[in-house]
């Protein structure tokens, strides 16, 4: 079901509010009729992906003791190489950052966030999140999902009051999912309300493909081919050439005769001409000073 239909979903929410049944009576009442969401009605709407209700999936068991997760593998499995947990104070492991996680990763965690544990905070997973992704991505562990979302739609009915606002905090999980079981049930819905787009191979690409896990395999944006230079900047570059050309050699020739006029200078001397001797020093002096930049 690619919508949903929004006041069904609330009415679920709204009836089940304060339900207290025993596990397998769970339900709730949606325009006159019954719905159930316990595990096994939601095994049984889902085309029974665990069949036997009553034993413990892997995740469950060691959920109950979290210690049985190995820190350095799960951080090794989800996240890209040199990259691990966010530690607390005194060195646990915490939250894996979303950008710090492989592709594969971020992949099941876009289904998992979809699909079994709605959040509205996806930049990173504290460790129950975590534990979980990591047991989606083992092929020898197993998940009863729909304990999962049993226990995920518990968690929405049982939101506290927002003192201020007088409104529970936080979004309504899992509408689409609601929507289909009551439809299935026998509430007519009327379903308007489009969910998120397809998590298909284009919108993994798109989305969740790290850069930073493979860097060498990242394609280079190809290089614009060389313009070849006009006619008409060649002639340009050629007359700037012989310009800079000209005026070294102008500046070359302007230090020589400054040199045989300080030369010339030089030989005069006061005892030579001992009237002038005052003047030609001076004169001496401020040609000096304008040849080494000291007398503007």
């Amino acid at each position: 079901m690619n919508k949903l239909d929004t006041e069904t979903v609330y009415e679920f929410y709204a009836n089940a509010w304060g339900v207290r049944q025993r596990r397998e009576e769970r339900k709730s009442r949606v325009r006159g009729k019954w719905i159930y969401y316990h595990p096994k009605a939601i095994n049984d709407f889902l085309g029974n992906p665990y069949p036997n209700q009553e034993e413990l999936c892997t995740y469950l068991r060691m959920k109950s003791n979290p210690h049985k997760f190995d820190s350095n593998t799960v951080a090794y499995t989800l996240c890209i190489p040199d990259h691990t947990f966010h530690r607390g104070p005194r060195g646990q492991p915490k939250r894996i950052q979303r950008k710090d996680m492989c592709t594969l990763a971020q992949v099941w965690l876009t289904f998992m966030l979809a699909n079994i544990t709605p959040s509205e905070h996806v930049s990173d997973l504290n460790m129950q999140h975590y534990n979980l992704l990591f047991t989606l991505t083992q092929d020898e562990m197993t998940v009863n999902v729909t304990r999962v979302i049993f226990d995920e739609i518990q968690k929405f009915l049982d939101m506290e009051i927002n003192q201020l606002k007088g409104r529970r905090r936080g979004a309504l999980g899992f509408p689409a999912l609601i929507t289909a079981l009551c439809k299935a049930q026998g509430v007519v819905v009327d379903v308007k309300a489009k969910i998120r787009p397809p998590i298909n191979k284009s919108y993994i690409e798109k989305n969740y493909t790290n850069p930073d896990e493979h860097p060498e395999a990242i394609k280079q944006p190809p290089l614009k081919p060389a313009i070849p230079p006009s006619p008409r900047k060649k002639e340009m570059e050629s007359h700037l050439m012989k310009n800079l050309w000209h005026i070294q050699k102008h500046q070359t020739s302007n230090h020589r005769a400054l040199l045989q006029i300080f030369q010339g200078l030089y030989i005069l001397s006061p005892q030579a001409i001992p009237t002038l001797g005052c003047t030609l020093n001076i004169s001496l002096n401020i040609l000096i000073g304008m040849w080494t930049g000291h007398i503007l």
